[in-house]
């Protein structure tokens, strides 16, 4: 099955992140670029720790333990949405995501952890640095390179002249880690969570 390791993100935030989507689609209808991102449904926005891909029942069984361990020892600690970016770049959008912010290197610190322990269990180590964000939509298959460059200057400029505020609804207390079943779809993936670690630390 293919999993991944990930924090869920509260109701109350994703309400946030929906304001956000309609705010952004909104600002790509008034220069006629609507309907060109395929938003993520607030419910499946999660923070990834660790993609795992196919995993086996022997890895799952092995890591069990390891994450346990790893939330036995933690604990809960605070994150910020913050401003919106995309991947690869801003001026040449294909992933469209908000950028989240640590109250301190705790995230670090438990991500470190677990690239360790997946490590540890036959996953391969991973050859991208872990930058925090949160996926909130994609670019369409149909978009053309003029439009993508249309749609990532129009984000610049809307980042330029504009801050996403830091307010109570949008910061949030997280206090434990999920490894979640993905399973793909046309209509986008299916998420199922299978195991929950609660960081035990306060």
């Amino acid at each position: 099955m293919r999993t991944f390791l990930a924090i869920p993100i509260p109701a109350v935030v994703q309400d946030v992140i929906q304001q956000q989507q309609q705010q952004l689609e909104a600002l790509l209808a008034t220069v006629r670029l609507s309907r060109m991102v395929r938003w993520t449904p607030p419910p499946s926005v999660h923070l990834t720790l660790r993609f795992l891909g196919e995993t086996t029942e022997e890895q799952r069984r092995d890591l069990q333990p390891r994450l346990t361990r790893i939330s036995a020892n933690g604990r809960p600690f605070t994150l910020t949405l913050g401003e919106i970016g995309s991947f690869p770049t801003l001026r040449t959008p294909a992933i469209v995501w908000l950028g989240l912010q640590p109250a301190d290197e705790t995230l670090d610190q438990i991500q470190q952890q677990i690239e360790l322990a997946v490590q540890a269990v036959g996953f391969p180590a991973e050859n991208k640095p872990f930058r925090p964000h949160l996926t909130i939509g994609r670019l369409g298959r149909q978009v053309t390179p003029p439009q993508v460059r249309a749609i990532g200057q129009t984000f610049a400029q809307h980042l330029a002249m504009t801050t996403t505020p830091n307010t109570g609804r949008a910061t949030f207390l997280v206090d434990h880690l999920e490894q979640i079943q993905s399973q793909l779809q046309p209509a986008g993936p299916i998420y199922t969570p299978l195991q929950r670690f609660t960081f035990a630390v306060v």
